[in-house]
């Protein structure tokens, strides 16, 4: 603004650039996290699944039963509403690891066995139990890119992980072509459960 040479605005403070740091939420505080619900199967089976799926809140209260396939480990989703998600009208696969899918399983036996809705997890319920942790389901997807971070996986992957745009990426997004079977290969490569079931 100096080339405007008005005393005044020369004393206005510049604005300070914007700093993102990433949200820090350590593998300790989700632990200690879990520890609180070890008697709650809903929530124990929502927050490992959000653990190593790398899914979005609003992706995991969208979750039925058509959605899981336990015995592949691999979550469907089908992003139609506009509402709550991004990317709508996408459809990808997310999977979770062999920890997930043992109290998965338990959990799923139980939903069909003590109700008539289709969603598993209902965000009124699952907020109310989370209000005064200090802990939010969106921490889990966080923790699900550190994890990956720091096992090495190629951050393109990540992104396909996540569910996110390659788009803006010339390599990743014209070159690099990855199927649901690669990803799910390299899933099985990072954090082990064996071969795809055919």
């Amino acid at each position: 603004m100096d080339f405007l040479d008005v005393p005044w605005l020369k004393k206005l403070p510049l604005p300070k650039p914007k700093h993102y740091e990433a949200f820090k939420v350590t593998d300790e505080q989700f632990d200690s996290i879990i520890k609180s619900f070890n008697n709650d199967l809903q929530m124990k089976a929502l927050l490992l699944l959000g653990r190593s799926s790398g899914l979005r809140a609003f992706e995991l209260y969208q979750l039925d039963l058509d959605s899981i396939d336990i015995d592949n480990r691999i979550v469907h989703v089908n992003r139609q509403n506009g509402k709550t998600t991004k990317n709508i009208g996408s459809i990808r696969e997310a999977y979770f690891d062999i920890e997930t899918q043992t109290i998965l399983k338990q959990y799923l036996d139980y939903f069909q066995s003590q109700f008539k809705h289709d969603k598993l997890f209902s965000m009124q319920t699952i907020t109310k139990k989370l209000k005064g942790t200090g802990f939010c389901l969106k921490n889990t997807r966080h923790l699900f890119a550190r994890n990956c971070a720091l096992k090495g996986v190629p951050s393109g992957i990540i992104k396909r992980w996540l569910g996110q745009s390659v788009k803006s990426d010339v390599l990743e997004s014209n070159y690099t072509f990855l199927s649901s079977e690669d990803l799910h290969i390299q899933y099985l490569k990072y954090f082990g459960g064996g071969e795809i079931n055919g």
